[in-house]
């Protein structure tokens, strides 16, 4: 039994649109992948430049907070000796 040229022709003419049809989805779907990673990426530096935002602003909270606890404990001494002062002339 010998096969027809054309009959082994078109069978290797369907694998190949088979074959096409295969690439274009991947590609097609590759795409997709690649679309949704840059808006993935876009959105994560979003959210680091939100981040860095907030760091600085705890950074700037936090050394207030420093500089009036710095500032209340100097003046300690001084308010203990106002109070004792004031004791005194009550009693």
């Amino acid at each position: 039994m010998t096969a027809r040229p054309e009959a082994a022709l078109a069978v290797l003419r369907a694998a190949l649109a088979q074959e096409r049809q295969i690439t274009t989805d991947l590609r097609n779907e590759l795409d997709t992948v690649r679309i949704a990673l840059a808006i993935e990426q876009e959105l994560a530096a979003t959210l680091r430049g939100e981040r860095d935002l907030w760091a600085g602003r705890a950074q700037v909270l936090a050394s207030a907070m420093s500089r009036e606890a710095s500032a209340v404990a100097e003046d300690a001494p001084a308010a203990a000796g106002r109070a004792e002062v004031a004791v005194r002339a009550i009693a």
